[in-house]
């Protein structure tokens, strides 16, 4: 039978039929659990251990349902291996890479600014500090000193019983309240700039390493949470008579796996615009 073929045209080159497309080499499950697979005698916890970390980063990629199918094999594969609680092992792998992996970021660093080598002038200082503000930032009278003083007062926080909120406040959208913030960030002490975040992200922050806390657009996020208020509400008081913690009775907390809360010092240098 014969077929409409058209006839070649001359310096026409006839067109190529497409070949299909291979699909792209995938990691397969057998592959992510692979460590699990090759474990030698004697298997040890600490063999175990090892193989599901290098398991956890392997399946690190992978979409939802391969790292399903990863955690059923790798518990199918320990409890063959004579592991009692494998399911407990595998969840505990995965939620451990939660807390330290790829989706949890990069970790919080406010270090200590290195002292000066030489003794500093202070009025010398502070006029260098104000010079900063009045070169990068349009503010109203009197302004910059205020700003100055508060940037500096962030390093000796310790030296006070009170640290009194800095607001922000503008009339209009892009007056730059956050290029003042941006400022700030470069001269106080630990600073941590925050365009939104949880109350319980910033009330660990503050725990942890007492910052100078920089909220930017705080209206947005503090408006809708009351936690937000009594934080900043609690931490700008540092009474430390008779001994006695900063706010530890305000703000308690219960550690994980204990009964009994913990007092935590939640003191720090506020500062909201809105």
């Amino acid at each position: 039978m014969k077929t409409n073929t058209p006839a070649p045209v001359a310096g026409v080159e006839p067109k190529k039929k497409k070949s299909a497309k291979k699909p792209a080499s995938a990691v397969t499950v057998e592959t992510m659990v692979a460590p699990l697979l090759t474990l030698s005698d004697p298997v040890t916890m600490e063999t175990i251990k090892a193989a599901m970390q290098q398991v956890v980063v392997n399946a690190t990629d992978a979409d939802l349902f391969d790292r399903e199918l990863v955690k059923e094999r790798a518990k199918a594969i320990l409890k063959s291996v004579g592991y009692s609680s494998p399911a407990t092992l595998v969840k505990a792998a995965f939620m451990g890479a939660k807390a330290t992996g790829k989706l949890a970021g990069q970790p919080l660093l406010t270090p200590d600014p290195e002292p000066w080598p030489v003794s500093v002038d202070g009025a010398s200082l502070l006029t260098e500090i104000r010079d900063a503000f009045v070169s990068y930032c349009l503010l109203p009278p009197h302004a910059a000193e205020a700003l100055a003083l508060w940037a500096l007062r962030t390093h000796v926080m310790d030296a006070f019983d009170f640290n009194p909120i800095l607001a922000f406040l503008s009339p209009l959208f892009r007056c730059g309240k956050t290029r003042c913030l941006e400022v700030l960030e470069c001269l106080t002490s630990r600073a941590m700039l925050v365009s939104h975040t949880r109350p319980a992200g910033i009330y660990r922050a503050i725990d942890d390493s007492h910052p100078t806390l920089l909220l930017d657009e705080g209206d947005t996020y503090q408006r809708m949470n009351e936690d937000y208020r009594a934080i900043l509400n609690s931490v700008q008081s540092a009474t430390e008579a008779n001994g006695r913690p900063a706010n530890s009775p305000r703000m308690p907390r219960w550690p994980s796996g204990s009964l009994a809360p913990s007092r935590p010092r939640c003191w720090t240098a506020p500062s909201s615009s809105r």
